[in-house]
């Protein structure tokens, strides 16, 4: 009966209501009474995965460049570093300084304000993500030219820039949600999204810069199309009905975007600087050197991509379960999260430091078949030499981190600052008058350990206010 079938249907929502209540309440207590270190273990074998396949995409794009163009391809492809930095530090700054405040508010149990902070950061990103899409099309050439300072690949540059600005929206997006399918529970699909984005970017700078001469803008052109098969699979996730990440949900309040950018721009900073660095020393090297020492750089910067990549998969573990146990107020599981996620740090860029010093030839190999002999003589110390500061880096990117997760914006953004900016800008313009090329390396190591120093006295002198022992 047309009674019967009403009833029946309205029991059907009720049920699923509560399915859906229960297995976010089952996500919760997880991470608020869970044992940590499976929990951690969890989180951090997702996170790592996801942060090692994004640095292969990276890397991917290097490879093919290298192999099949040589030096010149590398040196173009590593012009585009501060403008793909600055894509990715809009999505890590809107990801992480509104995933902190939606999990602290899920921890504290205000669901509905969750939602509010989320859909504030994704529609404002949204919306310059566009802006960007707009001008950096329009204006690509000119940008390219400020960017290279006129240098003889120019024009190979051009045609990758073009192509990163036409898929500026997924650099972002994509960057956006993968942050937030780990604050929502689903840290898997985290690394599932950026593992068929990383495949279909390997699959297809075979097909562009090998099978068919696209040279630099088909392997542009794989990597966004990559980017977009990776946010599909995240943003389809958010219609769940376990999400709390729906759009059709979220709210909008322009109010919140001051706290939204204070909190994350330590993350911002973090992402973009390593971008800037990269222009700065292009120029520096430039100038020393000539072409060949920035094709160097651009092995021993991508290099540094992939550990940076990786060691931020710790980070990344530790961010989402630290700011929901804020929120619930659980300052013991805090406190150990962050030793877990330091020791964890350490060792793995001990390993990679261990295995650079000992075979960097291995390592060139991976980008260029045959290198020149000067590039070889200038490549193997900078390696030999840059390799340790990691330690120093993962350490002091854990400790940003944990300041960011435990809402403390001023402190993290401090620490980013002097490691992002200050400590290295710093370090190479005292070294490089004197030792010249060598002392760009040797800067890397020294603004490192500077870094390290000041993260740590940051995050104790911070830590009174907010955290008790």
């Amino acid at each position: 009966m047309p009674g019967d079938r009403t009833f029946s249907a309205a029991s059907k929502r009720k049920r699923n209501r509560r399915e859906r209540i229960l297995s976010t309440n089952l996500k919760e207590k997880e991470l608020l009474e869970g044992d940590l270190g499976k929990v951690f273990g969890h989180y951090l074998v997702s996170s790592f995965s996801a942060a090692f396949l994004i640095a292969v995409n990276f890397l991917i794009d290097t490879i093919c460049v290298g192999q099949k163009i040589g030096e010149i391809g590398i040196a173009a492809l590593n012009v585009s570093v501060p403008v793909t930095g600055l894509l990715y530090a809009l999505g890590y700054m809107f990801a992480y300084g509104s995933s902190n405040l939606f999990s602290h508010e899920i921890g504290a149990g205000r669901k509905k304000e969750a939602r509010v902070y989320y859909g504030t950061a994704l529609k404002t990103l949204t919306g310059i993500s566009v802006i960007i899409l707009l001008a950096g099309t329009w204006f690509a050439e000119p940008i390219t030219w400020a960017l290279c300072n006129g240098a003889s690949f120019y024009k190979e540059s051009s045609r990758y820039l073009f192509y990163v600005f036409a898929f500026a929206p997924f650099y972002c997006l994509e960057t956006f949600f993968n942050v937030y399918m780990r604050n929502d529970g689903k840290p898997a699909w985290s690394a599932i999204a950026t593992l068929v984005s990383t495949s279909v970017n390997i699959v297809l700078d075979f097909l562009f810069v090998w099978v068919f001469p696209f040279g630099l803008a088909g392997a542009s052109a794989a990597t966004g199309i990559g980017l977009v098969c990776g946010f599909l699979i995240e943003f389809l996730q958010t219609f769940r009905r376990d999400s709390a990440l729906n759009v059709n949900h979220c709210g909008y309040s322009p109010a919140l975007l001051k706290s939204i950018v204070m909190t994350g721009f330590s993350s911002f900073i973090r992402e973009f600087s390593r971008s800037f660095l990269v222009l700065i020393i292009n120029i520096v090297l430039l100038n020393l050197s000539g072409e060949t020492a920035v094709a160097v750089y651009g092995v021993i910067a991508n290099l540094g991509n992939v550990v940076v990549c990786a060691l931020s998969g710790v980070s990344n573990a530790i961010q989402p379960v630290i700011a929901v146990n804020l929120g619930a107020k659980k300052y013991d599981r805090i406190h150990r999260l962050f030793r877990m996620g330091v020791l964890t740090s350490a060792a793995c860029a001990a390993a990679y430091a261990a295995f650079a010093e000992i075979h960097p030839e291995m390592l060139i190999s991976i980008f260029l078949d045959h290198p020149t002999e000067e590039l070889a003589e200038m490549c193997i110390p900078g390696i030999r030499i840059i390799s340790p500061g990691y330690i120093a880096a993962g350490i002091t990117t854990v400790c940003n981190v944990y300041m960011e997760s435990t809402l403390r914006p001023r402190s993290a953004a401090r620490s980013a600052l002097v490691q992002g900016f200050i400590s290295p800008i710093a370090s190479v313009l005292m070294l490089v008058p004197f030792l010249g090329t060598e002392g760009v390396w040797l800067a890397f190591l020294i603004a490192e350990l500077v870094s390290l120093a000041s993260a740590v006295h940051a995050e104790k002198t911070s830590r009174i206010a907010i955290l008790p022992d």
